[in-house]
């Protein structure tokens, strides 16, 4: 699983972005108070759709394909690795004009199917992960 990552990254990639006809990406990185470290990318694609447009806000959306891994074995407390692959269809609900200060919130909320592998039993290969966002 770790090789599907390294692939996602090459394949989110600045250059390739506009051969795979990507409309955004984002990649990731974190670690924790227990020396535990994450990396994740992410590529998605927007609907073409638009809900109740007539107003101040608008819903659209986007499909998200992205990878990541957990590595906990560093931290106090040995956590196990996890590797997670996934699909999350996204709603956004976005103002369409800026604010006087130039600004244009957004919302995102979403829940996905995901295929992960890792040390610990989690319960099963599948899981849905959720994802909820506020920007400008």
């Amino acid at each position: 699983m770790k090789d599907l990552l390294l692939i996602m990254l090459i394949a989110l990639s600045p250059h390739s972005s506009s051969l795979l006809a990507v409309d955004g990406i984002h990649v990731g990185l974190g670690s924790g108070d227990e020396s535990d470290s994450a990396i994740e990318a992410a590529a998605k694609w927007n609907w073409d759709t638009r809900w109740l447009d007539g107003g101040d806000w608008y819903i659209g959306g986007y499909w998200e394909l992205g990878a990541g891994h957990w590595d906990g074995k560093r931290g106090k407390y040995r956590n196990a690795d996890i590797t997670h692959a996934g699909v999350t269809p996204a709603f956004r609900l976005t103002r369409q004009d800026s604010l006087a200060n130039g600004i244009k919130p957004f919302v995102v909320a979403g829940i996905g199917l995901h295929l992960m592998s890792g040390d610990k039993d989690l319960g099963g290969e599948f899981t849905f992960a959720n994802q909820a966002r506020i920007g400008a």
